[in-house]
């Protein structure tokens, strides 16, 4: 009675297995950075099995063949053995999925695919009973350079997490809220010194040029108020327009999980506008009516180091920590001044955090 009970289960199994030739339309969900482990949305429920060969195309192009070496009811994980077009192995891809019979035997020590014990690629040598050996598995590349890269693993099959890589979204709009801290110094014949903290929004973009740099162009508002001791209040307002380049010396920033610090430089040109109410001392008064306003121009620069994080969802989250130097030339002076041109340098260090989204 067992023994037809596991007859009639097995007899089940094979029935529901897709016949050769048969074809799904498939989804890349996941796929390691080297593209021989992916990830699809459809599995056991669709007439897939364990061991399963299949061939990825698009149209009439192959783009890879692969072997089902993990299975679930409504995704798998396949192991690919040729891969034709790297390319179109990205996550999110659209692809057909072509079911073929085994590949052949052969006894090339560096085509070493696993098959009972499903661990995927292996290209040391055949010393082990669980491997099985097919002549399809050479491509173009030399398999015996990679030696000891895993292809998969029991933590990548238990986590969702596949590594994931961005190197085809060269875009990234980004937004940091930062705090500025200040010694300052005013020209006008007697010179004034002091230090002042505020705040300020910036976004912008970053483009992605291969491995090692970046441009930041960008868009900066400032603004900062202070109160003086009798009640006069001075507002700035700065708008800044400028660019810097990145350099990642260390981390691709392209890698999703991972830290990614890079260095950071450029400059900004901007105009500024100054405006003072007087306080109530001396019979005075800070109505808007009192107010005096004194606009310019101004060029910064600065440098630093900067450190960004990126998730499976391409949001990412930044910081960065640089010095910070600028320049303001008031050239549009109240007639009370008597001055044609007032001077005032900044320098100091300012930190920022922010969010970016990678397209």
């Amino acid at each position: 009675m067992g023994k037809l009970l596991i007859l009639c289960l097995s007899f089940s199994i094979l029935s529901f297995a897709l016949p050769i030739d048969s074809q799904l339309t498939i989804k890349i969900l996941e796929t390691t950075k080297s593209g021989k482990t992916i990830f699809l949305n459809r599995g056991s429920a669709d007439g897939l099995n364990v061991g399963d060969h299949a061939k990825l195309f698009v149209t009439e192009a192959i783009v890879a063949r692969a072997v089902l070496i993990k299975n679930n009811t409504q995704t798998s994980i396949w192991s690919v053995y040729r891969m034709v077009n790297p390319d179109l192995v990205i996550n999110d891809a659209v692809l057909k999925l072509k079911i073929t019979p085994e590949v052949k035997l052969s006894k090339n020590p560096y085509s070493m695919l696993a098959r009972e014990s499903i661990t995927g690629l292996n290209v040391l040598s055949g010393s082990g009973d669980d491997y099985s050996v097919y002549s399809d598995l050479l491509d173009d590349r030399d398999y015996s350079k990679t030696v000891g890269e895993e292809i998969v693993s029991k933590d990548a099959i238990r986590s969702p997490r596949l590594e994931r890589n961005f190197k085809k979204r060269f875009l990234e709009i980004w937004s940091h809220i930062g705090f500025h801290y200040f010694t300052s110094e005013v020209s006008s014949g007697d010179n004034f010194s002091g230090t002042e903290f505020f705040s300020r929004i910036s976004g912008g973009l970053e483009i992605y040029i291969g491995r090692w740099f970046s441009l930041a162009p960008q868009f900066t508002y400032m603004q900062d108020s202070v109160l003086t001791f009798d009640g006069s209040v001075t507002d700035s307002i700065l708008y800044e327009y400028g660019g810097a380049l990145n350099i990642y010396p260390f981390t691709s920033p392209h890698d999703a999980y991972k830290l990614i610090p890079y260095l950071h430089g450029g400059a900004a040109i901007g105009s500024i506008v100054d405006s003072l109410a007087p306080g109530t001392l001396g019979g005075a008064t800070s109505t808007s009516s009192t107010t005096t306003d004194a606009s310019g121009t101004s060029f910064a620069y600065f440098a630093g180091l900067g450190l960004k994080y990126h998730f499976k969802s391409k949001l990412g989250v930044r910081m960065l920590l640089d010095v910070y130097r600028r320049l303001d030339t008031f050239s549009d002076l109240p007639a009370s001044v008597g001055m044609a041109e007032w001077e005032r340098a900044r320098i100091g260090p300012r930190i920022s955090f922010g969010f970016s989204y990678r397209f």
